[in-house]
């Protein structure tokens, strides 16, 4: 049984669920989990919410929009992240993701 889809459609774009490990020897996307997760591996560390930081960055990147565009929603203090990506439908932001993955 595949895992649950970690992207949503909302009205100006899309959510999607991470779960973050810092600490990295690069910045990654790993795969989907059992709970349905996007798991990123990033280089930063959990100073002064750099993780955070670094994540959002990162994501943009990956689907080539402003890192502005990006809002962190649920997680802050937390490995397990929800981020807004407006302007971004979710079949575009699958695209570019699963392409990244790691296999």
């Amino acid at each position: 049984m595949a895992p649950p889809n970690p992207i949503k459609r909302t009205k100006t774009g899309s959510t999607l669920k991470l779960i973050v490990q810092p600490g990295s020897s690069r910045d990654t996307i790993d795969r989907i989990n059992e709970n349905g997760q996007l798991k990123v591996r990033i280089k930063a560390t959990l100073v002064d919410f750099e993780a955070n930081k670094t994540t959002i960055r990162f994501i943009a990147k990956t689907l080539g929009i402003p890192h502005r565009n990006i809002k962190l929603i649920h997680g802050a203090k937390s490995r397990n992240k929800i981020v807004n990506i407006d302007g971004v439908n979710p079949e575009a932001a699958a695209l570019k993701t699963w392409n990244t993955i790691i296999i």
